[in-house]
């Protein structure tokens, strides 16, 4: 575990904490595979023993003090957003929430709203089945 204060900025220069953690061995070789991989298709050679090392680590980066934000909580928080990235990835690919088209912005208001309901609703039954094994619905 890490945790210090940095600055980042090539003109206006900002105090920022770095946070970082190792992260699990099998995590850590997935991200090597992955990254040769992308250079491989980028048309590059291997990529740097710093780039590999990098792999081993988990960094976040922010402003806010310790006093104010523990290490735990900025992982807590962290893993919180990424579950919000991915609820609007599923909204905006399942419920086509970025085509949404209409005559005025009230048409356009109805449409969002309904397939974000639509979209809750959906997420609701999926949770709801999951953890009910006499049930055998299939989503596909």
């Amino acid at each position: 575990m890490t945790d210090c204060w940095i600055e980042i900025g090539s003109q206006d220069r900002l105090a920022c904490r770095l946070i970082g953690w190792r992260v699990p061995g099998p995590q850590a070789a997935e991200r090597r595979r992955k990254l040769r991989l992308l250079q491989k298709k980028r048309g590059r050679g291997e990529p740097s023993q710093e780039a590999l090392k990098a792999c081993d680590w988990m960094f976040l980066v922010t402003n806010v003090p310790k006093e104010k934000l523990s290490f735990r909580e900025a992982i807590v928080l962290y893993r919180a957003r990424w579950q919000i990235e991915l609820l609007f990835k599923h909204w905006k690919s399942i419920g086509l929430i970025a085509t949404l088209t209409g005559k005025n912005d009230a048409a356009i208001m109805v449409r969002l709203w309904a397939r974000l309901c639509a979209s809750v609703i959906q997420h609701w039954l999926t949770v709801y089945c999951s953890w009910r094994p006499d049930l055998l619905i299939s989503f596909a």
